[in-house]
Order: structure tokens, then sequence, then C-alpha cells
């Protein structure tokens, strides 16, 4: 089905982080696009909560992590082009499952339809996209990415009250952090939405019951942006709720995985 060339592991590729570089055991493939500021690091720990049986991606974009001496992109088709073409290699029978957190989702999303303009052989078994609406919804909160460091700092805190703590007390860590986070913001704010036919794919929703950014009903709106199969799943807590209820995020990851017709 594929050939013969595509590779199985990403144990050499910079834009990805994943535990299980053989992909032993593996039945299916999770690729996870991380938040705002965020990378690989956030999802690592999942690969211990999950069974051997789904392999857990991470993305690991430029400006952070093992790649901080890189600039951050701030262009989300670049980002969605770059990934596609680091990630294609590794198209395998073995059935994908994109989820994106937030700007991520908006990540994953553009990724899709970059994947499907080349045409590659590809059909993910699901998308999943957790606290953000559909990216046909108009930015509704006035940009904020080209701010003054100590106002771009407030104008977030407000909004989704996620920055740590250890990072705003110390200098040096967020002297690090800023840069990624103000790149993802811009990535979100600049981001203009294009008419193209719905994903073939089916999707899941989720979010926090309480997140001051993202509503239920915005997380409906994703509904048109599938042919195929549409859910949505709510936990307690607002726009980082994957942090405050990971143990009930890990086992709605778990069981809808493990239950996909592969």
């Amino acid at each position: 089905m594929y050939p013969a060339h595509y590779r199985k592991n990403a144990a050499d590729n910079p834009w990805f982080w994943t535990a299980n570089h053989a992909g032993r055991n593996s039945r299916v493939r999770l690729v996870c696009l991380p938040y705002a500021g965020g990378g690989a690091g956030v999802f690592a720990p999942w690969a211990k909560l999950l069974p051997e049986s789904i392999d857990v991606w991470a993305a690991r974009l430029p400006g952070r992590e093992s790649r901080w001496k890189e600039t951050p992109l701030t262009d989300v088709a670049v980002i969605a082009s770059a990934l596609a073409t680091e990630i294609e290699p590794y198209l395998t029978d073995l059935p994908i499952v994109f989820f994106g957190y937030s700007v991520g989702s908006l990540i994953g999303f553009e990724l899709l339809r970059e994947l499907r303009r080349r045409a590659v052989p590809f059909q993910p078994a699901l998308f999943i996209t957790v606290a953000r609406g559909a990216p046909h919804l108009p930015l509704r909160m006035a940009p904020v990415h080209h701010l003054s460091d100590q106002e771009f700092l407030d104008a977030i805190g407000r909004r989704y009250q996620g920055i740590p703590k250890m990072v705003l007390e110390d200098k040096e860590l967020l002297n690090l952090y800023l840069p990624p986070l103000r790149a993802d913001i811009q990535v979100n704010e600049s981001y203009r939405y294009r008419d193209e036919p719905s994903l073939d794919v089916p999707i899941v929703a989720m979010g926090g019951l309480d997140d001051p950014m993202v509503s239920l009903d915005d997380l409906a709106t994703w509904r048109a942006q599938t042919r195929s199969t549409f859910e949505m799943e709510v936990f307690p807590g607002g726009h980082f709720f994957g942090q405050e209820q990971r143990p009930q995020l890990i086992a709605a990851l778990r069981r809808r995985l493990l239950d996909l017709r592969l």
C-alpha cells in the first residue's frame, strides 16, 4: 500500500519525539500537536500512561526544547507544509490519529488539508481537536502578539491562566519561554481561513466545561469541517483541563483509540 522506502520510526527526526522508536507492538500511532508555548515534553508522560499498543509521537517545532536555538515559525501554512514533508516518510499501514490542543488543533487541521493537497496515500483514523473552536470561526478578541513582553504576559495570563508560576518567577526560563509562546499566539491571531471541501476524517472535539475562551457552541462548530462522523466530549475544568483532568483525558484517549475499527 505504501512505498517500500517509507519509514516506521522518528528516531533521528528533530521534528518529532517518540519513546517507541521502533513502533513495537503498536496498533495505532497518536501524533500530538501542542498548545501555544508547549513542546513535545507536554506529551512525553503519556507514553507511560497509555498502553504499548498506542505509539505516542509529539511534534517538536522550532524554537523549543532541543530546537531552542532555532527561530520559531509564525505562519500556520509554513508549519503545516514543513510537518507534512517531515511526516510523509513515516506514513505506514499503521493507523494514525492526530491530536491537537488549542493552537495545535489549528496546525493539525491545516496539516490534514496539506496532506490531502499532496494526494498522500494516507487516511487518518481520527482527528481529535481540543480546546479550540473550528478554524472558520472569526477571531473574537484583539490580537496581543505584538505587545511588549509584560503587556503580552498580562494579556495571556488573563485569557488562559496557563503560564506556569515557575516560569514567571525565573527570568532565564521566561526568556526561553516567551519567543515560542509569542510565535504560537501569532500563528493563531494571523490565521486566515480558506474555504476548502470538508475533511473525510472523523472528528472528536474535546473541551473544558469552564473554559472562558472556548464554549460548547464553539466546539460544536467542528461538525462543519467533516463529512464523516463528529462527536463532542467535555470535561470539568478550564482551557487547560488536560492538565487538571489528565487521568480522565488519558482514559478517554485510551478508550477511543483502542476502540477504533482498524
